[in-house]
């Protein structure tokens, strides 16, 4: 006991600044459902919420910062769950015979993915332990996509967008409907993953990137194919990595 609170006093504290870098950049499937965190039921003001709060006096102008973090952090989390709740229940995605995941509906912000790939996994940087930056290719097929406003949007993707990679599995058969009508939990939705990032390129069927201020090559890229060159979150890449090796999950999550 002596040897454990002599440790526990000399140890090294992990500093917040440190503990706010290592963070996912974007919010995962555990943290949109994780109701002491963000309470999946509408407040109604009769309860208080654990949340941080603004006064006029402060500790320190770190402690400022840090409850603004805070707070934006879990808006903005709220807001996407709500976006990704109305595009699963909209997608309605059901078995079919053969065991695969339909979707039944459609939603506008969403399209399948055909192809994803991880292309660079960068070695972390001096001091740090996860990757530098990780790149991957998102491909998918915009012929689907008969209203032309709505192609034009799948097509005006620009630098720094941010967009959210999400794995659906079905988990009833077509005809059914979910025993739950008011769904609550992330399964209640048959979402398994979500994943956040960010595009640097676009490019058209050819693998050429296009870019819509290049004089020589106007118009919109040739064919129906679309690849998007995106940055994935290192921290969260880290964390899905050791998940997986550790035996936390059976499968990647990027496969």
């Amino acid at each position: 006991v002596l040897s454990e609170i002599a440790v526990s006093t000399h140890e090294v504290r992990v500093s917040q600044l440190d503990a706010i870098n290592a963070l996912p950049l974007y919010p995962g499937e555990n943290l949109l459902w994780d109701e002491n965190v963000v309470p999946t039921l509408n407040y109604t003001g009769q309860d208080a919420l654990a949340l941080p709060k603004l006064n006029l006096q402060y500790l320190t102008f770190h402690d400022y910062l840090l409850r603004n973090f805070n707070l934006f952090r879990l808006e903005s989390t709220y807001e996407i769950r709500q976006d990704v709740q109305d595009a699963t229940l909209r997608l309605r995605p059901r078995l079919a015979p053969d065991g695969k995941t339909v979707f039944q509906g459609w939603a506008r912000n969403c399209l399948p993915v055909e192809a994803f790939s991880v292309c660079t996994v960068a070695a972390a940087n001096l001091g740090e332990n996860k990757p530098a930056f990780v790149s991957a290719e998102v491909t998918y097929d915009v012929g689907s996509c008969r209203d032309h406003r709505l192609r034009r949007e799948w097509e005006d993707f620009r630098e720094h967008d941010v967009l959210f990679l999400l794995t659906v599995r079905a988990k009833y058969r077509m005809g059914e409907n979910p025993p739950n009508t008011q769904a609550k939990s992330r399964e209640d939705y048959c979402l398994e993953y979500i994943r956040g990032c960010e595009v640097v390129g676009f490019l058209g069927e050819d693998n050429q990137v296009w870019n819509r201020n290049d004089r020589k090559h106007p118009g919109l890229p040739r064919g129906d194919k679309r690849t998007l060159r995106v940055l994935l979150d290192p921290a969260q890449y880290k964390l899905d990595v050791d998940a997986k090796q550790s035996g936390a999950i059976d499968t990647s999550v990027y496969n």
